[in-house]
């Protein structure tokens, strides 16, 4: 059995490898790659592998065409010829069960068993052009950390074009998740992302050392959500992961994506149903402070959670009153030394749901 036939035997779900094809310079001794799936994606992956060839460094791309219908196979082929960048596409068929996550795991599989010595295992989508320096910063930071991710960055003119309350929800939640992401490096604060930073973990730009993907167990087969997966897992075994700030993509704003769940069914979501519950890790700020406080109390590292349970999800009036109430416990929390934080969160469970009020300096001292 070839090494190609194991690796489709030992994917999660049925897979049938169609083809393997090579374009642009040959495959050597790259120390990096990076994995793009693709789902009918020949209108964007020319500017998406265009995008990752302005670095020039010594790099190679795999390109997972998944149950593709149209011509992404060969718009990649030629993409990587005109821009010289080391491509291998992989086709493979995932039956009706393939996704995001699925993709990612086969072409980081292929990775491994075409470039035995590949030492930094990179992934971003195909509707996204990476920022410049974008493989180099990666690289840079998986130097310090086992794992890097980037920020995304919403596709301006596309952007501009949504409707306005779409836009504004979005602004609300990321505000929102600013103060939770605060919140959480008050109470537990992470030497590899000193506050500010921007805490996200897409799949459109996650960067691994090798050893730490491979300790992790690959991406999980998952409809969506796998990105956060990955990187809670890594979290929860100690290892350093990055909210890097000079490592960002470009993402489309389509409403009609492939990926379920992913970015475009959630901007779709959000028009159609302007009430529909927000982000799957926003909570309440009481729930943020009583499992805040329970982790120190238990001489545990608190972070934030992804998904959250259903009955803890915020719908998009409760933003507003919620950032307000995170917004007072954080000024309360930051007016405190560390070493303090753990009682006055206790001090603040005792008063109850009303978190709306703002403590002084001398009153959390207390």
């Amino acid at each position: 059995m070839s090494a190609l036939e194991q690796i489709g035997r030992a994917m999660p779900v049925a897979t049938t490898l169609q083809g393997l094809s090579f374009a642009g310079p040959a495959l050597a001794r790259q120390a990096t790659a990076v994995v793009i799936p693709a789902l009918n994606e020949e209108a964007r992956i020319g500017a998406c592998l265009a995008a990752l060839a302005r670095d020039r460094e010594d790099l190679c791309v795999v390109v997972v065409a998944n149950d593709c219908t149209d011509g992404t196979a060969e718009a990649a082929r030629v993409a990587a010829e005109r821009a010289g960048l080391a491509l291998c596409v992989v086709e493979a068929g995932f039956h009706g069960r393939g996704n995001a996550g699925v993709a990612r795991r086969l072409g980081m599989a292929v990775v491994q068993s075409l470039l035995p010595g590949v030492q930094h295992l990179l992934t971003s989508d195909a509707d996204c052009t990476v920022c410049p320096g974008w493989v180099a910063n990666s690289i840079a930071h998986l130097g310090g950390a086992d794992a890097v991710c980037g920020h995304v960055i919403p596709e301006p003119e596309e952007e501009r074009r949504l409707p306005w309350p779409c836009v504004a929800r979005a602004e609300a939640e990321r505000a929102y998740t600013r103060a939770t992401l605060e919140f959480e490096s008050l109470v537990s604060p992470d030497a590899a992302n000193p506050w500010p930073h921007h805490g996200q973990a897409p799949g459109a730009s996650l960067g691994f050392t090798r050893a730490a993907y491979v300790a992790a167990g690959g991406f999980a087969n998952m409809d969506c959500g796998e990105d956060r997966e990955i990187i809670q897992r890594l979290k929860r075994a100690g290892r350093a992961v990055v909210h890097a700030a000079d490592v960002g993509v470009v993402a489309s704003c389509r409403v009609a994506g492939r990926a379920r769940g992913g970015m475009a069914d959630r901007i779709a979501r959000h028009i159609a149903e302007p009430d529909s519950l927000c982000d799957e890790r926003l909570m309440p700020a009481h729930a943020h402070l009583a499992r805040a406080e329970r982790a120190l109390r238990g001489g545990q590292t608190f972070r934030l959670i992804s998904p959250v349970p259903r009955s803890l999800r915020l719908l998009p009036w409760q933003l507003p009153g919620e950032r307000a109430r995170l917004t007072a416990i954080n000024a309360a929390l930051g007016a405190v030394p560390a070493a303090a934080r753990g009682a006055l969160l206790t001090q603040m469970r005792s008063r109850g749901a009303d978190l709306s009020w703002q403590a002084s300096p001398v009153q959390a001292a207390e």
